[in-house]
C-alpha cells in the first residue's frame, strides 16, 4: 500500500505485471482507487479494458483493514484476465468490511458494470463511475445519451467553456499579504454555493502586483484587466467526503485574485474571449447547474474528494442556455447571485435587482432552482426523487439562530432545500 510520501510507483507494477500475463493468464492486485478516476492512470485502464475486466471491488478503510493506513484511504482489488474482452464486469464500491466478499455483508452493493458505460460517460479518460446500485447506472446511460458535456460548450457548442487556475498557493505567496491591503484573495474555503462571502480571507494582494502576475495566461487574452473588473464564476477545486455537497460554484465580485484552490470560468466564442452581458447570463446559468444536486450527483459518481478540470469537462449538462425554463433558471440564479453591492454592474447590466434574501427565501428560491434544473436535465419524478436520496444532509441547529456560516448551517440549508425541491418539480408537470 501506498503511504506517505511515496510516489505513483504502483503504475509501474501494474503495468509490468499484465504485460507479464499469459494468454488466458489472470492477475489479481490491491491497487489505490485512483486506478478508477485519475487522469494518469488512464492508460492503465485503456490496457485493462482492451483485455478483459474481471472484477472490480473498491473499499474504504474506515475499519482499518489495513492498520497502518489512513482510514480515509481507498483501495481496490482489481481481477483481470488476458483473454477477449467481456461486455461487463462485477463492481462494488464503497465496501467497508472485508467479508463482504464472501457473501456476508454489502451485498446491496455489488452489481454488474457494462463496459459500454465507461466509453459512453467517459470517452477521453475511461474514467469508471463509482456507481452503488442498478439505478446509478440506468440514470448514467439516460442523461449521457441525452446531453453532451461540458467539454463540448453551451448554445449547441457555440460558446466554448474554459477553465483557469490563477495564482499558486506556495509559488505565488510572496505576493500575499496579511496587511489588508490590496484585493482580496479567494480560496475554495471562502465561498459556497451562491455565497461569495463563506468565510473571511486571509490575504490580499497589491492590485499591481496581481495583475501583472495574471496577464501571463494565455488564456486571458489580453483582457486580464476587464476580467478582474467583472464578476466571475469560480468552483473549488478540493471537496470532503465528508461534505453534504460536493461541487460548490459562486460568482464572486470583481477585483478578487484567486489561488489554484478555486477554478475560474471563462467561456469562448469563435476563440474570442466573451465578456459583458453574454457571459454574465451563462454564468449565471453555469452556476445554476453545476450547484443543483442533478450535477453534484453525477460528479460525486467520478470523484469526492478533487475536482480536477477534466472531471468537470466530463460532467454532462443541458447545452440549451435559451430555452424558456433555461431563462427562468437565469433569473432565480440572479437572485441568488446578487446579494450585495457587489454585483452591481452584473445586476445593471442584466437588468435585475440586487436584493438580499433571508434564509427562508433563499431555501424556496434554491429549491424551486434544483427542480428546474431537474426538468431541464429531463428526469422523471422516480429519478429526480432518487437522485436528491443520495444526499443525507442533517438538520443540526436552528438556522435563524446565528448569521455566521458554517458547515451545520449549510447541512441543514441542503435539508430544508432538498424537502421542497421535489414539491417544486410536482408543480412544473
Amino acid at each position: 500500500m501506498r503511504g506517505k510520501g511515496d510516489t505513483d510507483m504502483w503504475k509501474l507494477f501494474l503495468e509490468r505485471m499484465m504485460g507479464l500475463l499469459t494468454k488466458g493468464g489472470v492477475l489479481a492486485v490491491v491497487v489505490p482507487s485512483a486506478i478508477l478516476t485519475n487522469e494518469g492512470a488512464k492508460d492503465l485502464r485503456k490496457a485493462l479494458l482492451n483485455m478483459r475486466i474481471v472484477s472490480i471491488y473498491e473499499f474504504e478503510n474506515r475499519q482499518k483493514i489495513f492498520p497502518d493506513v489512513d482510514s480515509r484511504y481507498k483501495f481496490v482489488l482489481l481481477t483481470s484476465s488476458n483473454s477477449k474482452t467481456a461486455l461487463k464486469f462485477d463492481a462494488a464500491f464503497y465496501l467497508h468490511n472485508i467479508t463482504s466478499l464472501d457473501g456476508k455483508t454489502e451485498q446491496e452493493k455489488f452489481l454488474s458494470i457494462p463496459v459500454e458505460l465507461i466509453h459512453l460517460t467517459s470517452p477521453k479518460v475511461l474514467a469508471v463511475p463509482e456507481v452503488r446500485s442498478s439505478k446509478d447506472v440506468d440514470i448514467l446511460n439516460y442523461l449521457y445519451r441525452r446531453h453532451k458535456c461540458v467539454r463540448d460548450g453551451l448554445d449547441n457548442g457555440k460558446y466554448t467553456i474554459g477553465f483557469v487556475s490563477e495564482l499558486h498557493r506556495t509559488n505565488d505567496s510572496r505576493l500575499f499579504r496579511r496587511d489588508g491591503r490590496g484585493w482580496p484573495l479567494i480560496e475554495g474555503k471562502n465561498f459556497h454555493q451562491f455565497i461569495p462571502n463563506y468565510s473571511r480571507t486571509k490575504f490580499t494582494i497589491l492590485p499591481e502586483d496581481g495583475l501583472n502576475k495574471t496577464k501571463m495566461i494565455r488564456k486571458y487574452k489580453n483582457k486580464n484587466n476587464e476580467i478582474h473588473n467583472s464578476n466571475i464564476l469560480t468552483f473549488r477545486g478540493v471537496a470532503s467526503a465528508t461534505n453534504v455537497r460536493t461541487m460548490i460554484s459562486c460568482i464572486m465580485p470583481p477585483q478578487r485574485f484567486f489561488t489554484d484552490s478555486s477554478a475560474l470560468i471563462i467561456l469562448q466564442h469563435n476563440d474570442n474571449l466573451v465578456l459583458g452581458k453574454r457571459y454574465y447570463k451563462m454564468i449565471l446559468y453555469l452556476t445554476a447547474i453545476f450547484n443543483s444536486m442533478t450535477f453534484d450527483y453525477l460528479i460525486r459518481l467520478k470523484s469526492n474528494t478533487r475536482i480536477n478540470f477534466f472531471i468537470v469537462d466530463g460532467i454532462t449538462i443541458p447545452q440549451d442556455c435559451t430555452s424558456k425554463i433555461a431563462q427562468k433558471i437565469i433569473s432565480l440564479s440572479g437572485i441568488l447571485s446578487m446579494q450585495d453591492e457587489g454585483f452591481v454592474e452584473i445586476a445593471k447590466s442584466l437588468q435585475f435587482h440586487v436584493k438580499k434574501l433571508n434564509l427562508q427565501q433563499r431555501i424556496s428560491v434554491t429549491a424551486e432552482t434544483d427542480a428546474l434544473v431537474a426538468h431541464h436535465y429531463g428526469l422523471d419524478r422516480t429519478q429526480y426523487e432518487y437522485v436528491l436520496s443520495t444526499f443525507k444532509p442533517k438538520k443540526q441547529k436552528d438556522l435563524y439562530s446565528t448569521s455566521e456560516w458554517s458547515d451545520s448551517i449549510i447541512h441543514t440549508l441542503n435539508y430544508e432545500i432538498k424537502k421542497q425541491s421535489l414539491k417544486f418539480y410536482d408543480n412544473l408537470s
